[in-house]
């Protein structure tokens, strides 16, 4: 059989995902925050050209540490600043997460089982979009996956578990073992240098769990598991402390410092207001991994082994068992993190779409392993359900469109009403993906019924995959105009001039898109230096010299101005109070912000 006969499905699979993480990356602004801030972190390395710290508006950064910044700037320095280049490492991680996926499906049981998987990930919501975004998380789950299935594979090898389609009575070598502990050590320690520590608690987690939970205890008494664990935890030492290690023997202790209370403080409270219900995450798993999420929900109690007589018809390989135990793990440690954690952001979860499209996968392998009439009406009711409500969801914002005072009349907001006036009418090709998404369930689970199992899976997931890119060309553009529309067009005019750039809620659009000139370097330095000593106010993540134009107090009030300030602000009690400063003016007023001008005081 030839290479293109093996691997043409995935090859087709590729195809229409570079065609759809591709297009239109560019059309629509960056969004606050997420965006904008790892955006403009990495336009400022370029500015600066400094790769070995993280500054924001010319100041040092503390929240996150350098690596996706790496790869962003590399992007911006090739193509361009902007939105397109801010959003094309995540298009090409993608692209890497179905080889992946299609290439660990194979070794656990068979290519359709990769192909499956591949296929899932690419047709459910949530993942299928992060690939269109300029989000740190990707790269971030991309390299925990990785590490988690190092570690795994090591230890299966030294318990004798080969890979799915070698050799009977084939044994590893001692490479096989030892670079899967280096390998996942070093994947643990990239994940710590994308987004921190977390990095490594939830994968070291879920092989604790996993550890925990299987049959047997033969790993426990081995001294080379406990060997090779010690080597993975040497790797992510060597790997992220690389970076940490350099920063801090040139620039202090100031920047791990910080880091560290951050990532504290977002466990223990809600941070910047992203707040919100202990089943948050569930509820944004079940509909943002939709399809997958119904399918796995169908196959979790068979891998479970709740339905007795069903779990060994998953898979033929013990391997791909383990691999269900470890993904079922996984899923459960990031419902309990993040259930514990108070910040609520739709992100946090997003390692769980692994386990959620893997099982949908396994699913659909012991659906076509039986190869007859199936009945599945959990899964009809389940798919039909979810499928209602994002219909539902289109059909009321495109009702909205057409409807912008009756939407102000239920909203007591001056801001959120005046937000409304910015959408413009939708046209009637809107509602097309709303066709598009039943027809192709439908279908799907037709074929599903009669056996057709990969022809199904293909429908399905093709059609939320088209339902998906059809609503963000038909709704993401009126949507950014809506959020932040006139804010973006105002920076952006202020482009390079001279001036202080000032948003009275929390944004990065004036520092990406108002592009403020790179400040004297004698300020810069002061800056850094200041932040080595830890001079100034001594809270750690404003353990820093901070230099004048950053502080409210001082565009506001100061008396010592010396060139104009521009406010943004929002409609209500935010522009009400700027109102009040003196010397402060209105210019410009539309869609529920403000524009608001100070200039320097006159001489006597």
């Amino acid at each position: 059989m030839t290479w293109w006969r093996q691997h043409r499905a995935l090859v087709f699979l590729l195809g229409l995902a570079a065609l759809a993480w591709g297009s239109f990356l560019g059309r629509v602004p960056l969004f606050d925050w997420d965006e904008l801030n790892f955006a403009e972190v990495s336009r400022e390395m370029l500015v600066l050209g400094d790769w070995s710290r993280v500054h924001i508006n010319y100041e040092l950064f503390w929240e996150k540490p350098p690596l996706f910044f790496w790869i962003q700037a590399t992007s911006m320095k090739g193509l361009g600043v902007g939105a397109f280049a801010a959003r094309f490492p995540n298009a090409l991680i993608g692209l890497v997460n179905l080889v992946l996926l299609y290439v660990l499906g194979s070794r656990l049981e068979d290519r359709r089982l990769g192909w499956f998987w591949a296929l899932a990930w690419f047709g459910s919501f949530l993942p299928h979009l992060y690939a269109k975004s300029g989000l740190i998380d990707p790269l971030f789950n991309t390299c925990m996956l990785l590490g988690t299935y190092g570690v795994l594979s090591a230890s299966w090898h030294l318990e004798g578990r080969p890979r799915a389609n070698t050799a009977p009575g084939s044994k590893a070598g001692s490479w096989r073992i030892w670079g899967g502990f280096a390998g996942g050590g070093v994947a643990l320690g990239l994940a710590v240098l994308a987004k921190g520590p977390v990095g490594v608690l939830l994968p070291g987690l879920t092989v604790l769990v996993y550890l925990l939970l299987r049959p047997g205890r033969a790993l426990w008494p081995m001294p080379r598991f406990w060997t090779g664990l010690a080597l993975t935890g040497l790797m992510v030492l060597l790997t992220a402390g690389s970076w940490f290690m350099y920063d801090w023997m040139r620039n202090g202790p100031w920047f791990t410092e910080s880091f560290l209370a951050y990532q504290w403080r977002l466990l223990r409270t809600e941070d910047a207001g992203h707040g919100g219900f202990p089943g948050y995450h569930p509820v944004v798993l079940m509909l943002g991994c939709f399809p997958a999420s119904i399918l796995a929900m169908a196959v979790l109690p068979r891998a479970l082994g709740w339905s007795s007589g069903v779990q060994d018809n998953l898979f033929q390989n013990r391997r791909a068992h383990t691999w269900t135990l470890a993904m079922m793990a996984m899923l459960g440690v990031v419902l309990v993190v993040f259930g514990l954690v108070q910040s609520k952001i739709v992100h946090y979860s997003s390692l769980a779409y692994y386990p959620l499209t893997f099982l949908a996968a396994a699913q659909l392998r012991a659906w076509h392993r039986r190869g007859r009439t199936l009945r599945m009406r959990g899964v009809q009711a389940g798919l039909a359900g979810i499928a209602s409500l994002w219909i539902l969801a289109l059909l009321a914002f495109f009702w909205a469109s057409h409807n912008p005072s009756r939407v102000a009349t239920l909203i007591d907001a001056p801001f959120a009403q005046a937000q409304w006036t910015l959408v413009p009418e939708l046209p009637w090709w809107t509602l097309l993906p709303a066709l598009v998404l039943p027809a192709m369930l439908w279908a799907g689970l037709h074929a599903w019924k009669y056996g057709q199992v990969q022809r199904g899976a293909l429908l399905v997931f093709l059609g939320s995959a088209l339902f998906l890119q059809g609503s963000l060309w038909a709704v993401i553009r009126p949507a950014e105009t809506l959020a932040q529309g006139p804010v973006v067009a105002w920076w952006s005019a202020l482009a390079g001039q001279d001036v202080y750039r000032y948003s009275a809620y929390r944004s990065y659009a004036p520092f990406f898109y108002g592009r403020p000139p790179l400040p004297q370097q004698e300020v810069l330095n002061s800056a850094s230096e200041r932040a080595a000593a830890r001079m100034g106010i001594p809270e750690g993540k404003h353990g820093f010299y901070r230099r004048p134009e950053s502080r409210r107090e001082w565009l506001l009030w100061g008396p010592d101005l010396d060139k104009p300030v521009w406010v943004v602000a929002r409609a209500g009690g935010q522009a009400d109070y700027l109102a009040t400063v003196p010397g402060m003016e209105q210019m410009k007023a539309h869609g529920g912000f403000v524009l608001l001008r100070r200039l320097p005081p006159k001489g006597p």
